[in-house]
């Protein structure tokens, strides 16, 4: 089994998503977010992580990039 993943988060600025987001942080996982604002998701969270746009209300489907090689 794989010790560390690349994660999938939306919500990760949000109230719950901050403590989900740096829980997966410290047990090493790898962290893609999704959000309305990318360029400053980053520094929202005060975490390394990648950042692709997405709006969820839009209707549109998350950005393929965002999900390659992702585990969760």
């Amino acid at each position: 089994m794989k010790s560390s993943m690349r994660v999938v988060l939306t919500g990760a600025t949000g109230l719950l998503g901050r403590t989900i987001a740096r829980t997966l942080f410290e047990r090493g996982h790898e962290l893609v977010v999704l959000s309305r604002h990318p360029e400053s998701a980053p520094a929202a969270l005060g975490l390394p992580c990648e950042a692709f746009a997405w709006n969820a209300e839009s209707g549109a489907e998350p950005p393929l990039a965002a999900l390659s090689g992702v585990d969760a």
